[in-house]
């Protein structure tokens, strides 16, 4: 090496940037290590959250809890078309009222034909489902609902009202 006076002098050293103090982020929150610049200059900028591998792997969990659940309940649907057909084929005296989507009971409802109905709840794709039915009193709602699988809704239609009541099934114990 050349020995003149630019190798022999060192470069003045910058002062180190200041690290802003970080307050306390509760019990629930980790604080980050005083070495880190970044950690803390996000904590200052008001971001909390400043670990967001934890942030994230919180939200995976909570996703994936969220997905599991709607697999072992899954929720209450509307018939398509054909399976409103198809629950047709086994009600031989009950029709759709295809204008208000509601199953429309016959005018005098015996109780053989609310128990082919319970029988007809059933059927797999009912079982979820969401039914409107019109032309019935409460007590015969509240007949069909003790006797159909708890998954099924049941909804009331008084077209005259124009109301709507939900009926459920008792839960049993």
């Amino acid at each position: 090496m050349a020995s003149n006076r630019n190798f022999s002098r060192l470069e003045p050293r910058k002062a180190p940037a200041e690290i802003p103090a970080v307050s306390d982020l509760g019990v629930r929150l980790t604080m980050p290590r005083k070495s880190n610049r970044a950690a803390a200059l996000t904590v200052a900028s008001g971001d909390r959250f400043w670990d967001k591998r934890k942030v994230a792997a919180k939200a995976r969990r909570h996703a994936l809890e969220i997905e599991l659940s709607r697999a072992s309940n899954p929720g209450a649907h509307r018939l398509t078309r054909r399976q409103k057909q198809w629950m047709e084929n086994h009600l031989s005296t009950w029709s759709w009222n295809t204008s208000e989507d509601v199953l429309q009971a016959p005018v005098a409802a015996t109780e053989a034909q609310l128990d082919e109905l319970v029988t007809a709840t059933r059927l797999p794709y009912v079982q979820r489902a969401v039914l409107k039915i019109q032309g019935l009193c409460l007590e015969q709602m509240r007949y069909i609902a003790e006797r159909a699988p708890q998954t099924v809704l049941f909804v009331l239609v008084d077209p005259l009202a124009k109301s709507q009541q939900t009926i459920r099934a008792p839960r049993r114990a």
